[in-house]
């Protein structure tokens, strides 16, 4: 599949297409504006910078045409516009990029069990983060978030988060940025 401004675009067998090739099998889902997309535990989630703003589709594999998704979470789970969805085992951070007061990173600790709207285990901030773009969890619980200006390290993220160090990244101005272990 593909992120892209039509939504989830998806290609059936696209390791047997050879030469070049626009045309896709099928569209997911229109109407969204999807920034991210993640596969976990067969599920496909999708952050969206518009509502709803992470969408989840069951049994990925089993999909073959446009199909809605089978759970969302938007407003009624205090989330924001998502920019960036990740997982570490059965957590997922979801970046939260909607307005000046709400920059940060919401952690769910067992998103396997998403069934419908659900408020966020932990929302991290920082008073110094801004414009956040992307979030990875380590397998040491740290939580590292990159924003416009800075990484951001964050100690014990799935149990009791806290600002443990922050890399000033505003010479090289960040675009992506992963973990290696």
């Amino acid at each position: 599949g593909q992120v892209s401004g039509a939504g989830v675009i998806a290609w059936d067998e696209p390791g047997t297409l050879s030469g070049e090739s626009n045309e896709s099998n099928w569209q997911l889902h229109g109407g969204i504006s999807p920034s991210s997309m993640a596969i976990h535990g067969g599920r496909l989630y999708v952050a969206c910078w518009n509502a709803p703003f992470v969408q989840i589709w069951d049994d990925i594999a089993s999909l073959t045409a446009a199909t809605a998704p089978d759970v969302t979470l938007g407003a009624a789970s205090d989330l924001g516009d998502a920019f960036h969805v990740s997982f570490r085992g059965d957590a997922m951070a979801v970046v939260v990029n909607d307005a000046p007061d709400d920059y940060g990173v919401s952690v769910y600790l067992d998103a396997g069990s998403i069934e419908g709207e659900t408020e966020a285990d932990f929302m991290i901030t920082s008073p110094t983060m801004i414009l956040p773009w992307k979030a990875l969890l380590d397998g040491s619980g740290n939580l590292f978030v990159m924003d416009a200006d800075e990484i951001l390290i964050f100690g014990d993220a799935t149990t009791a988060p806290y600002l443990k160090a922050r890399l000033d990244a505003s010479v090289t101005s960040p675009k992506d940025f992963a973990l290696l272990e």
